[in-house]
């Protein structure tokens, strides 16, 4: 078979006659619309970073010592809901100087380079 279009049945006809029709016709016109792959892969990517900011609360609430835990939480509010328009600020100014595609790039970087500096083993001493 070369093609979807190729899969064919064979049937009778209500005068006995031996007919070839389409499996399905769906099989022949469907495809994924992009809208849908979108779609799918935005959701994927939603639930992704859900558990990205569940786990880094619950590190930043596992390491601390009680004492300074509100201190810390409080200052990780305020990183975590002023950082998207601060860094949307900034970013949509970088991109207006150098193009949204560098910035973009430099945007990866500057993760990859935190990634690094902030990706040491996190160990409660005590």
């Amino acid at each position: 078979m070369r093609d979807v279009r190729d899969a064919l049945m064979v049937a009778r006809n209500s005068d006995g006659k031996l007919i070839r029709r389409p499996l399905s016709p769906h099989l022949q016109v469907y495809h994924w619309p992009i809208s849908m792959a979108l779609s799918i892969g935005h959701r994927i990517t939603g639930m992704g970073l859900i558990v990205q900011w569940a786990a880094t609360n619950t590190i930043a609430q596992t390491v601390v010592d009680d004492d300074k835990l509100g201190r810390v939480i409080s200052l990780y509010a305020v990183v975590f809901f002023a950082g998207a328009p601060i860094g949307a600020l900034v970013e949509g100014s970088l991109a207006t100087a150098i193009g949204p595609i560098h910035t973009l790039a430099l945007a990866g970087a500057a993760c990859m380079a935190g990634t690094f500096v902030f990706g040491r083993p996190l160990t409660k001493e005590g």
